[in-house]
């Protein structure tokens, strides 16, 4: 297998799956910073091809992830906190509970305990939470709802 702009072929025997021909990137990419790591991904398996390095798939994803906050009782500066801490574990993470999980626990040093962390698409939820400890918002399409108890 070789990277950098020349063709690829390299088969997978163990799944029966064949990289061919990737394609030279253009031009103006040349200069674009390479981690090292590439990404094949295709609907079809009997040719897929190498687009872009991980690192510029992960830039382009978390430019397009937009906040939008639903409900809030919390200050301006936690709720951003707060904006910041789901944007980093769903960098870090791919599973709604280690999403969860990571900003829990986040929450729950930078502000002391308890933190109680939902993360998904598709959950109804009815809590009791410590004043102006509480806030339900989105990044891209995932709802999350986090809020403190005593």
């Amino acid at each position: 297998m070789q990277l950098g702009g020349n063709s690829i072929n390299h088969r997978i025997t163990q799944k029966n799956i064949t990289v061919v021909s990737a394609p030279e990137p253009p031009p103006h990419q040349h200069n674009t910073p390479q981690s090292g790591s590439y990404c094949i991904f295709g609907t079809n398996l009997d040719y897929l091809c190498l687009f872009k390095p991980i690192l510029k798939m992960a830039t382009e994803k978390r430019e397009k992830l937009e906040a939008q906050i639903k409900s809030a009782d919390m200050s301006e500066d936690m709720q951003q906190e707060a904006i910041e801490v789901a944007t980093e574990a769903m960098d870090k993470y791919h599973i709604e509970k280690d999403i969860a999980q990571y900003i829990k626990k986040e929450f729950d040093l930078r502000k002391g305990a308890t933190w109680h962390c939902i993360v998904g698409r598709n959950f109804g939820s009815f809590v009791t939470h410590e004043t102006k400890h509480f806030i339900y918002f989105y990044v891209g399409h995932c709802a999350i709802l986090l809020f403190k108890t005593q």
